[in-house]
Parts: C-alpha cells; sequence; structure tokens
C-alpha cells in the first residue's frame, strides 16, 4: 500500500478518507469533483506524522470519468477504496420489487448516492488499521499546514477528554481556488482576510474514536458501526442525523457546542474555535454558472414568491460567490435547484442501466482497493 496510505509499519494515530462521488449538476459542475481532487493531490501538504490519507471512489456512474479518477490517484502514488456502480445488481434489484415511480427513483438514488453507505465503508476500512481516529470526510475537504496541525490537536484533546468522537470545523471557500493563495502555509486568517472565505463555519465534519468504548448502546457492536444510515437518500439529512445522535449528549463529543448548520461569528471566535476544534476548508463545489446566471436573473426570488417561501435572498446582478450563497441559504431555491440535479442525475443512471456497455459496469460488485506500484 501507498506511502498516502499508511505510514510505516506502525498502526496511524489517525486516518482521513475523503468521498470522490457523483457531480450533480446544474448543483456542481460536470468534472468539478475530479479538478478539485487534482488541486489536492498537487497543492494539499502531507498529513503530520502518524496521519494516513486515503480515497474512497464511490459509485461513480460516468466510466470515464471513473477511469480518470483512478488514473489522477495512482498518477500522484495515492491509494484508494473502490465501491463500483454495478449496474447489473441494480437492474435486477429494480426488476424484483414492484414500486411506485418515486419509490423507484429512491431506490436508484440512494443506490448510487450511496453516501452513507460510503461513510460507513470509510469507517470499516480506518478501523481496520489500527487506527484510534477515523474521518471519513467529504470528497471537497482541504487541509492546509495548519489544518492538519490544529485537527491533529483537538484529536489528541478529544482523546484525553474521554470523547467519542470530534466535530470538526468547515469552512467553505466563496471562489474557484488558486494555488497562489491555498496551500500549505496558507492560515484560516489569511483566507478570511483575503474575502476567500466568511467569518463563518458551515455543517461540521465528524472524526470517530473507533477505540472508545460505549455501553449500553448500538446493538452491541462497535458503537460507531451503525452511525450512519445508509437508508437516507443523498441531501435528506444524511449527515445532520448522524451529528445529532452522536452527539446527543453534552459529554460525548468534543467541541460540541460547533452548531450543525452555518454559523457566522467574529474573527477572534473563528479563530478561537479552530484553534480547540481543528479546521478544514471546503472546495469550490458551488452550481454551474449557467445555475448562477439564473440566480443573479432573479430566479431564486421567483421561485420564493411562487412557492411562498423565503424571499430574503438578493441576489440580482451579483458575483458568483454571492449567488451560491444565495443559493445555497434559500431553502426554496436551493430545493428547486436540488430537485432539478436529482432528475438530471436519475436520467443519467436510466441511460446507463440501458445503454449495452453499461453491463460491464462493476460486474463483480465487489469493492476494490486501488493502490500503485512500489
Amino acid at each position: 500500500m501507498a506511502a498516502n496510505a499508511r505510514q510505516g509499519d506502525s498502526p496511524p494515530y489517525a486516518v482521513v478518507l475523503r468521498t470522490i462521488g457523483n457531480d450533480m449538476p446544474p448543483l456542481q459542475g460536470v468534472g468539478q469533483g475530479r479538478r478539485n481532487l487534482e488541486f489536492q493531490l498537487a497543492n494539499e501538504p502531507p498529513p503530520p506524522e502518524g496521519v494516513a490519507r486515503f480515497w474512497l471512489i464511490n459509485r461513480v456512474v460516468n466510466q470515464t470519468e471513473a477511469n480518470d479518477l483512478r488514473a489522477l490517484l495512482l498518477a500522484y502514488n495515492h491509494s484508494a477504496l473502490e465501491i463500483p456502480f454495478n449496474a447489473e445488481w441494480l437492474k435486477g434489484h429494480l426488476q424484483a420489487r414492484d414500486s411506485s415511480v418515486r419509490a423507484h427513483e429512491q431506490d436508484i438514488m440512494r443506490y448510487a448516492t450511496n453516501i452513507n453507505g460510503a461513510r460507513n465503508a470509510a469507517l470499516q476500512m480506518g478501523a481496520k488499521t489500527g487506527a484510534t481516529w477515523v474521518l471519513p470526510l467529504d470528497g471537497t475537504l482541504f487541509f492546509t499546514g495548519n489544518g492538519w496541525t490544529r485537527t491533529v490537536a483537538a484529536l489528541r484533546l478529544a482523546e484525553s477528554a474521554g470523547r467519542r468522537a470530534l466535530k470538526l470545523p468547515m469552512v467553505r471557500l466563496e471562489q474557484a481556488q488558486q494555488r497562489d493563495w491555498l496551500s500549505r502555509e496558507t492560515s484560516l486568517r489569511d483566507l478570511v482576510d483575503a474575502g476567500h472565505v466568511k467569518s463563518m463555519l458551515s455543517e461540521p465534519q465528524i472524526a470517530f474514536n473507533v477505540r472508545a468504548r460505549v455501553e449500553n448502546d448500538y446493538r452491541g457492536g462497535p458503537w460507531w458501526a451503525t452511525v450512519y444510515d445508509a437508508n437516507r437518500v443523498y441531501g435528506k439529512s444524511d449527515k445532520v442525523a448522524a451529528l445529532n445522535r452522536v452527539c446527543a449528549t453534552a459529554d460525548a463529543c468534543h467541541c460540541n457546542e460547533v452548531e450543525a448548520k452555518d454559523d457566522k461569528m467574529s474573527m477572534t471566535e473563528l479563530l478561537d474555535t479552530s484553534d480547540r476544534c481543528g479546521w478544514a476548508t471546503r472546495l469550490w463545489y458551488f452550481p454551474q454558472s449557467s445555475l448562477l446566471a439564473e440566480v443573479q436573473a432573479g430566479s431564486c426570488a421567483s421561485y420564493a414568491i411562487d412557492k411562498g417561501g423565503d424571499s430574503a435572498c438578493k441576489a440580482v446582478r451579483s458575483d458568483d460567490a454571492t449567488a451560491a450563497q444565495c443559493l445555497l441559504q434559500s431553502y426554496m431555491c436551493r430545493s428547486v435547484a436540488r430537485g432539478r440535479a436529482e432528475k438530471l442525475f436519475l436520467g443519467r443512471v436510466e441511460t446507463a442501466l440501458h445503454a449495452a456497455e453499461a453491463c460491464d459496469f462493476g460486474a463483480s460488485g465487489s469493492d476494490r482497493v486501488l493502490a500503485p506500484s512500489q
């Protein structure tokens, strides 16, 4: 296994596993996840000693895109677990069920996005390394040198306090990342001062102490094994439900005060939180320019008025970052855009299922490890 997956013969202290899934245009641009991966591989500094990096390719439907992801990881000498998209299995599953159109669509979305299934697989893989901490993270997260250092320090604080988990703060980039301002040396203050992120935390990630002992919980198995509900469909509180369950009591999670939603704060509060809890940056993974143009033309306000929902979104003739934030923060706008993205994604999956060549997609259905030659 590559050095990026394991460091030496002793178990790592922590394993960071990031999941790369399907792009969902128009909520994201086509190939945006791959471009973010290339930026991470080229510009993210190595983690501190005792921390291993690993990637997980999660049921990518477009096989050209999946091949490109594999090639990128091999080119940079990184290892990955791949959960393949198995068209034959999905076709058989759908044919065996006599369900409504909506249930049929939800079955496809649940299988092809597999967001919580991938998180569970990441936890299992990380635990097998013998690590104390496993971090099943979203694929777009990027660590600067300071981000790595503060996060590992937070894990050690959480362990010493007997916590079973850590809420890892996340900040969102306001524009597409550039290597001249996001690199090893970048601090959180640098990003805020330059306007690349707002003085605000977004929904946190979860780090799991897989060696913690939790009594009278989780059906007698490892306490973390059933935290993520694999039956939840993408976008339906798939991570928030786990956050609420794991951190239900004040003493369960380190940094339990970090909100499970966007949380504006002063610079002093932001820096203090990142010092205590660690931090990571979410790379640009926002809507396609065509969708932003609709928002800038007033579509969010139109949706809100027509549906009787939130009409506070004021992004007409704004810049792209403001339009993207408007789309994310307005429930009605986000719901309309997500519905469109799901419809397009369902069409892509249905096309794959009906294509003759789709029968070769992951025929065995088995997860597989991608490891570069030593």
